[in-house]
């Protein structure tokens, strides 16, 4: 079975390594293969994710050059049906808008942040991305084109 791929994208390199600690402790015998990429700068996380799918991507918000809002929004128009994260230690109301409106993150998690939560979002990410993929291939495999009508034999009367 091909892995899920998690993202974990946020400058402190000691915040990416707590994170992967306790992704990597909890998902060590799961069923599902999980690999957890890490990345410390958000312009090159940006082009991993140009390169490379993901089922969840977690962001810091505050970061030098882009922020983790404009990170989910990039990843939102690259991969749809990836689950985003984002992790803050300050809540910005602004930044929080952008996180919601532009890049409609599933959970915003406050730094620091509990371990509980972390992998219930983890987890909750993962059945989004596994929804969100096999809704696509079963639309793909009834060849359904939203937006399409139907052809003349389905027109009604009027």
């Amino acid at each position: 079975m091909t892995p899920l791929r998690v993202l974990l994208v946020d400058d402190e390199p000691h915040i990416l390594q707590a994170l992967h600690r306790q992704i990597r402790h909890h998902f060590r015998d799961a069923s599902l293969p999980i690999e957890v990429d890490l990345e410390s700068d958000p312009e090159a996380a940006v082009r991993r994710i140009q390169t490379q799918d993901y089922a969840v991507v977690v962001s810091d918000y505050r970061m030098p050059g882009l922020n983790g809002a404009d990170v989910l929004a990039e990843l939102r128009c690259l991969q749809p049906h990836c689950a985003r994260i984002m992790l803050s230690g300050q809540v910005d109301r602004d930044g929080l808008a952008a996180a919601i409106n532009a890049a409609q993150v599933q959970r915003f998690l406050m730094k620091p942040w509990n371990d509980a939560e972390l992998i219930l979002a983890l987890e909750a990410g993962l059945a989004h991305y596994l929804g969100e993929t096999a809704q696509a291939a079963a639309l793909s495999r009834a060849d359904f084109h939203p937006g399409e009508t139907a052809g003349p034999e389905s027109a009604t009367a009027p």
